[in-house]
């Protein structure tokens, strides 16, 4: 049987593999020689004639590179693999490839480099050079016998020459245009005096010139350049004229609804939702917050914000402004079933990794302009079966069900701000007390408001948290930190997110706070606070390299606790809610929920004073530190270092008396690690492999056992390897 399975599976590779076409060359690579200054992935970019792709990477600049876009001189070390067999054969075309010459040379001129020149070419098979078409009897490789074509290589030759270098950088009507606005676009452009002239650089910097002009209020405003080159003297003289126009005003606006709805569109809620007022100053920012905050409504499939300055009769323009918003309304109802695999996070619970993954069937109705008003309503169920262990270790499998429901209404009170109403009701095992088969039923309302174009997000409300204990799976080892309890809760969180892209994030910055107030005057079985700061940055440095780095906080302060609890609950909070750290988005030299050393003494204290020997914290610090690279589009590898600790509550074992946790900074847990990244459009699919220093766990005490360990064969090595999808920040 395992034969004809192989046999099977090869005559089914071997249908699928391409072959070059009988009596034609395929193209298996192109080699530009001598291109020093500049980048000849870059120059292959804007060729007609392609090699034939093979799986490859490079650290540094990636190989697939857009004809015409920067970096022209990015450096890299190239990694070439394999071809897939399947993969198309690029046939060669001497007339094609004659114009591909002329390419070369003209993308020179357009770098700069007037002189360059394509000194020759080299083929192999040499008879390429001469006809792209062959007979059988003149079959320059062994394929044609069986009714195929030949590779042929192709090696160009150029001379790149010395650059045209920029002299001088002039704005006519600079007076006019301002200092602040000509300083912005020289110091952001990389068309410099004294440096390489490029003509995509000068057409950016032409552009930039015109997006700063609108920024400030002119919606007629235009800009002209010339240049004067001395290819002698290799001198290049850059000219801008830019005309300002009158100062715009919002003169009307008007909303179009590009196709039906079952229910009404409520104009009125998508022009108070845009906020753009007649008589108000032009500002094309203004008017991508409100294209963002018409399509946050949910409601559409597409929406667009034009702005058309009116002219005269004579074709001048007179600074008045007609705004049209149009929306393309989505359909209203929406339903579906699937299923899937979860092994995530919870982050409604402040970012904590769980060491559980599930198998579930998702269903889910949901109608997006609920009784009109683009009002959403949602009502999503989730049986699943749930494994207590990281994916894909099948461990300890039981079942479980979310059912979730959730309302949503836009331009609640003012314009901008959402209503959410929600209640969610799980039954299944607890994701971080293992042995525990629990019913968790949580219900919230939260007010959230966006500004500066979302960047800014503000949110607030009252959430409630029931849990109740339906079995144990060790009875012999009943818990004692699985008390049942109620919870009525404040939140807030605040984040301001200033980075280039939340995906694929290259520079920037981001911040998050969230805050929660149990208890006091509201109903729960605590009362405390609880802070969660977090700060992210990211530095891109040459070779298409990034710094990214993390800083984050949490603590936790209880003032009283229920006397129906347990002890460590008394001391720590609910547990859905205590601070916890390890895993694929904290520290990922730990497993999910391990990190902090747990029971242990105090050294260099009392004797009779341990940690509580018990799961979460009440205070954590972590950071991180990546160097991330891009190898090709789709591919990325990550180095990384991550540190941090999550400390509890003190006990003294003499006199019972508990003493409140505190930051253990000298706690490293150091972890040092390599991660490999496949982007797709929900996300990077990653996988991180973290390893722990030894004698750098605990500053001071070089010999503190190591957790969790990784064993391949027979070697032990101390960390943890996690697969996950997204960044870990």
């Amino acid at each position: 049987m395992n034969l004809r399975i192989l046999l099977a599976t090869a005559l089914l590779v071997a249908s699928g593999c391409k072959h070059i076409p009988a009596e034609s060359y395929g193209v298996e690579r192109v080699r530009i020689h001598g291109a020093k200054a500049m980048d000849g992935y870059a120059i292959k970019a804007c060729l007609a004639t392609k090699e034939r792709d093979r799986f490859q990477f490079a650290l540094g600049t990636p190989m697939d590179l857009e004809c015409g876009d920067p970096p022209f001189d990015g450096g890299r070390l190239p990694v070439k693999l394999w071809t897939w067999p399947m993969t198309e054969w690029p046939v060669l075309d001497l007339n094609v490839w004659k114009r591909d010459v002329e390419r070369i040379e003209r993308w020179y001129r357009a770098r700069g480099y007037y002189d360059a020149k394509v000194t020759g070419a080299r083929f192999s098979p040499a008879q390429a050079a001469e006809r792209d078409r062959f007979t059988e009897e003149a079959a320059p490789c062994g394929d044609a016998d069986e009714g195929r074509g030949c590779p042929v290589r192709i090696d160009v030759y150029v001379e790149e020459g010395e650059p045209v270098l920029v002299t001088r950088i002039d704005f006519d009507g600079a007076d006019v245009l301002g200092r602040d606005l000509v300083n912005r676009v020289r110091r952001g452009s990389p068309l410099k005096e004294g440096a390489r002239f490029d003509e995509a650089y000068y057409d950016e910097m032409k552009r930039s010139i015109g997006r700063e002009l609108r920024r400030a209020g002119y919606p007629c405003a235009y800009v002209t350049g010339e240049v004067s080159v001395d290819p002698s003297a290799r001198t290049a003289e850059v000219r801008f004229a830019a005309r300002r126009g009158p100062l715009g005003r919002i003169a009307s606006v008007e909303v179009e609804i590009d196709g039906e709805s079952k229910q009404p569109i409520p104009t009125r809620t998508i022009r108070a939702t845009a906020m753009i007022k007649r008589g108000t100053r032009y500002d094309p920012a203004t008017l991508a917050d409100a294209q963002q905050a018409v399509y946050a409504l949910g409601a559409f499939a597409s929406v667009e914000v034009d702005a058309e300055p009116r002219r005269d009769e004579a074709g001048i323009c007179t600074g008045e402004v007609d705004v049209t918003i149009r929306a393309r309304p989505g359909r209203d109802l929406h339903y579906g079933v699937g299923g899937g695999l979860q092994s995530g996070t919870f982050t409604e619970r402040g970012t904590t990794d769980v060491l559980q993954w599930d198998v579930h069937l998702i269903t889910y109705v949901e109608h997006r302009n609920f009784f009109g008003g683009l009002r959403r309503f949602r009502v999503e169920d989730r049986p699943k079966l749930v494994f207590q262990n990281l994916f894909p270790v099948p461990t300890n499998p039981a079942p479980g069900n979310e059912l979730h429901v959730e309302f949503r209404q836009p331009a609640f009170l003012e314009p901008r701000t959402t209503l959410t109403i929600g209640n969610g009701w799980d039954v299944g095992p607890d994701p971080i007390q293992r042995s525990v088969y629990r019913h968790e039923v949580e219900t919230y309302l939260l007010l959230s408001r966006g500004f500066f174009d979302g960047r800014l997000q503000l949110s607030g409300g009252i959430r409630s948290n029931v849990y109740r204990v339906v079995d144990r799976f060790t009875p012999d080892q009943i818990s004692l930190q699985t008390s049942p309890y109620h919870l009525v809760f404040l939140e807030q969180r605040i984040q301001l997110d200033l980075r280039d892209d939340a995906r694929r994030t290259t520079r920037g910055a981001f911040f998050r706070l969230g805050l929660q107030e149990a208890g006091f005057f509201l109903p729960a079985s605590w009362d405390y606070v609880r802070l969660t700061p977090e700060a992210r940055g990211y530095i891109p440095l040459p070779a298409n390299l990034v710094i990214a780095g993390r800083f984050g906080l949490g603590m936790t302060f209880i003032r009283r606790a229920s006397d129906s609890l347990d002890p460590a609950s008394h001391q720590l909070g609910p547990t859905a809610y205590r601070l916890r750290g390890g895993g694929p988005s904290s520290h990922r030299g730990f497993l999910p929920g391990t990190l902090g050393q747990r029971g242990e003494r105090i050294p260099g204290g009392d004797p009779n004073a341990v940690y509580l020997d018990t799961d979460g914290g009440t205070r954590r610090w972590e950071a991180s530190l990546e160097l991330r690279t891009q190898l090709t589009r789709d591919f990325g590898m990550t180095f990384f270092t991550d540190m941090g600790d999550v400390s509890r509550p003190i006990l003294n074992t003499a006199t019972g008396e508990v003493e409140d946790a505190r930051f253990r900074f000298n706690y490293l847990h150091l972890a040092v690690g390599l991660g490999f990244r496949y982007f797709t459009v929900v996300g990077p699919f990653r996988l991180d492999l973290g390893i722990l220093v030894p004698g750098a766990q605990v500053i001071g005490e070089p010999s503190v056992p190591l957790p969790n360990a990784l064993r391949i064969g027979g070697l032990r090595i101390p960390g943890s390897l996690t697969l996950s999808l997204g960044e870990a920040f």
